[in-house]
């Protein structure tokens, strides 16, 4: 794992090889349901997970093709809880030798709720 100028300004995060890993101390000023948002960019795909604490919260997720290392996209995780106070974030690359990408930012943000269809009582 290195880091490199990125297109978009900054750097971001590539030469990640399998099984590498990275953490950062965050704090949530509350406890609510958040969307893992990662910009990535690969010309093979790849993949990996965000823990929480220990706990995978993501799942494994999928880096598409984006047909070059610096052609980025930005995918997003289902909801998942977080807890208020301070946390050990950690992103884990799953892919092997042959899946390999560049990660630019990770960013949590607040799911929406889900929308209700249905009649409407007063």
């Amino acid at each position: 794992m290195d880091l490199e100028a990125c297109s978009e300004g900054g750097f971001n995060i590539g030469w990640i090889r399998e099984g590498e890993w990275t953490e950062y101390t965050v704090t949530a000023a509350q406890s609510t349901s958040v969307r893992l948002l990662a910009r990535v960019s690969s010309p093979t795909g790849g993949r990996f997970r965000i823990e929480i604490d220990g706990v995978d919260r993501t799942g494994e997720l999928t880096v598409p093709d984006t047909n070059g290392w610096q052609a980025w996209r930005t995918i997003q995780s289902d909801p998942f809880p977080v807890f208020k106070g301070e946390h050990v974030v950690r992103f884990v690359n799953t892919g092997t030798a042959n899946e390999q990408f560049n990660l630019n930012w990770l960013d949590f943000v607040p799911a929406k709720p889900a929308i209700r269809r249905g009649p409407v009582r007063p």
